[in-house]
């Protein structure tokens, strides 16, 4: 169990290390040794967001504008290993300078795991992000209408959805592996939490070798 919130109902549905997300990341290095890393809950359950047809808010705070984030997820794509990333980034920067972020309080997901076999799925009526997949319209990025969900957002299922977004093959919309998806989420988080006119240098003083 190395994520708590969303995961936290499958301790009881499958079989699990009695370790808290806190020790997990103690433990890291010897579990990255082991090659247990891919064994992660959060690497085998399956999130499926969905939208409703609530009603739909632009974004009001624009330090929330993905669009503005442009530069610096760009940078952060190459480093990754993006199959989204091409030549020298730039229709990946005009995809994300394109985007368009909206509020709303219609997002629900259903988080799914198959373990030995055997299929279980928790159907969650509050999610917090939905990332659209039409890729022949512009990108579409919904978060929660409500302030204090929104910092909660921000915080964690944002920069992990866009990672995985950013990880996903927009020909064969699978998604490919990545080293270290904790590290990873980290510097996506950065690079969202930074300001807009940091975006693109802040990002040069990080370290992305590792990925």
């Amino acid at each position: 169990m190395d994520r708590a919130g969303a995961l936290a109902p499958y301790r009881d549905l499958v079989k699990t290390f009695d370790f808290t997300a806190d020790e997990v990341h103690e433990l890291g290095p010897l579990l990255e040794f082991g090659d247990l890393t891919g064994q992660y809950l959060s690497n085998m359950a399956k999130e499926t967001s969905h939208l409703g047809e609530g009603p739909l808010f632009p974004v009001a705070d624009p330090r929330l504008n993905i669009k503005r984030k442009a530069h610096g997820l760009v940078r952060v794509a190459k480093y990754i290993r993006s199959p989204r990333y091409s030549g020298d980034g730039h229709s990946l920067f005009q995809q994300l300078g394109a985007s368009e972020t909206w509020e709303t309080d219609d997002i629900s997901s259903t988080m799914s795991i198959t373990l030995e076999g055997n299929s279980r799925s928790i159907f969650l009526e509050k999610s917090d992000v939905y990332i659209g997949n039409d890729e022949s319209e512009p990108l579409k990025i919904f978060i929660p209408h409500e302030e204090s969900a929104q910092d909660v957002c921000v915080q964690g299922s944002l920069p992990r959805k866009l990672v995985e977004w950013l990880m996903t093959d927009p020909e064969t919309v699978s998604r490919m592996p990545i080293r270290d998806m904790e590290k990873a989420v980290g510097v996506v988080k950065g690079a969202a939490e930074c300001k807009d006119y940091l975006s693109r240098e802040d990002l040069k003083t990080r370290r992305y070798s590792r990925y």
